[in-house]
């Protein structure tokens, strides 16, 4: 799935609210990874020297700008992948068949229109000219009757228990008050907009997928004022969370979460992260 000749959606409003604490050539590099991304279907090569490259810094500064632009990818060491990337080009890709399909049932009516009196004549040169009879297509696999197997989406639909468990992989936040309130959304939403789907369970995902986080889960352990908006964090797993938290600490900072700071008696952090978080620093204090 990549991008070329597709225009991007870019909603600015998401970005600027996400995006205050970014210093301005954070600002640049973000928005290269996120080109990049979109040229190639989502995500990018996550090793150092290809997100350097691709954000134009120099290898000293993209380490000391990593920290602040890992949160908002769901970064592992071979991908930094993009997720409103994914689903901005998932929902172009439908853009583009839906209009694709709409020319094609435009075309076969101004055939019929038109096209009655060369009927005769054009298939005969077929006959002639081709060295083997082309199949005919099947009615199924015309426009109209693609078209005809989207379906309104009713408004008690209910989602199967796969469809669940999907959503609970990628969405773990989305659960009690806050999955509740996002169906009623999404019911609303196909009420008044009509809305048709030849995949009503992924149109559903879809929606779900762009839930904002809620607060509880972006409050810090402290109790203090809500983190900014980390959406891959959220999707990535305990794991992930407490490299992306060490990434931004260094020794001597105020420790801002639950436990002792890393080798302390109470320390929460993975005693396997640790080692790797001390090498980290080691190699950021040679490079600056």
């Amino acid at each position: 799935m990549t991008a070329s000749g597709t225009w991007m959606a870019f909603y600015v409003g998401d970005y600027v609210k996400n995006t205050l604490k970014l210093t301005t050539r954070q600002h640049g590099a973000y928005l290269l990874l996120i080109l990049a991304c979109w040229q190639d279907g989502g995500s990018v090569d996550g090793d150092d020297e290809t997100l350097a490259t691709i954000t134009k810094l120099s290898m000293k500064d993209w380490l000391r700008d990593r920290p602040k632009l890992a949160p908002y990818f769901e970064a592992t060491a071979q991908k930094w992948t993009h997720r409103r990337v994914v689903d901005e080009l998932l929902e172009a890709a439908r853009l583009t068949r839906e209009r694709s399909s709409a020319g094609q049932r435009g075309a076969a009516k101004r055939w019929q229109r038109h096209g009655g009196a060369m009927a005769g004549p054009l298939a005969s040169a077929r006959q002639n000219d081709a060295p083997s009879p082309s199949p005919s297509p099947s009615l199924s696999d015309s426009p109209e009757a693609r078209a005809s197997r989207a379906r309104l989406i009713p408004e008690d639909w209910q989602p199967a228990d796969a469809d669940l468990a999907a959503l609970r992989t990628e969405r773990p936040d989305v659960v009690g008050e806050v999955y509740e309130r996002r169906l009623r959304d999404f019911r609303d939403w196909c009420r008044a907009k009509a809305v048709t789907s030849h995949d009503i369970a992924s149109t559903w995902r879809s929606f779900m997928r762009r839930t904002d986080a809620p607060k509880e889960a972006t409050r810090r352990f402290n109790g203090a004022q809500p983190a900014e908006h980390r959406p891959s964090i959220r999707m990535a797993g305990p794991a992930c969370l407490w490299k992306v938290r060490l990434s931004g600490y260094r020794p001597g900072d105020s420790w801002k979460y639950e436990g002792d700071p890393p080798g302390g008696a109470n320390c929460k952090v993975p005693a396997e992260l640790i080692g790797h978080w001390r090498t980290y620093v080691r190699e950021l204090e040679a490079a600056g």
